[in-house]
C-alpha cells in the first residue's frame, strides 16, 4: 500500500487565520515523512493550527515524534476524540500532558482564535 493510500491530509484556513489540517488514515513509518511536511507547511503560515485526528485509525511512534515536533511550535492544538485508539496510544506514550488537547474541532478552533498571538 502507497502513502498516499494509508493517509489524507488536507488544509483549510478559516478567516480567522486559524489552519485546520484534517487527518485521515494511518500515521506511521511511511506516512510520517508526509505528514511533516503538511504540518509544517501550515506551521509556517504562523498562526495557530488544528490537528484534528478524529479519523486517524493507527498512530505508532513515528506518528507520536512527528505529534510532539508539532506540539513544540506552541501553535498546534489537537482533536482527539476521548476514548479513540489514537487517544490511548498518546497517553501510553507520554504524550497527553504534552499536548493541548481538545475532544471536538469547534472548541479546538475557538481556543486557537482565542490564543492568537
Amino acid at each position: 500500500m502507497s502513502e498516499q493510500e494509508q493517509l489524507t491530509v488536507s488544509t483549510t484556513v478559516a478567516s480567522s487565520g486559524v489552519a485546520t489540517v484534517s487527518i485521515v488514515g494511518e500515521i506511521d513509518l511511511v506516512t510520517a515523512p508526509g505528514f511533516r511536511r503538511t504540518v509544517s507547511e501550515a506551521l509556517d503560515f504562523g498562526g495557530p493550527v488544528v490537528l484534528d485526528l478524529t479519523k486517524v485509525v493507527f498512530i505508532d511512534s513515528s506518528g507520536l515524534l512527528e505529534l510532539h515536533r508539532a506540539s513544540e511550535s506552541g501553535n498546534a492544538v489537537f482533536v482527539i476524540p476521548p476514548g479513540a485508539m489514537v487517544a490511548r496510544v498518546i497517553e501510553l506514550g507520554g504524550l497527553s500532558e504534552v499536548l493541548s488537547i481538545f475532544e471536538d474541532v469547534e472548541s479546538a478552533q475557538r481556543h486557537a482564535e482565542a490564543h492568537r498571538g
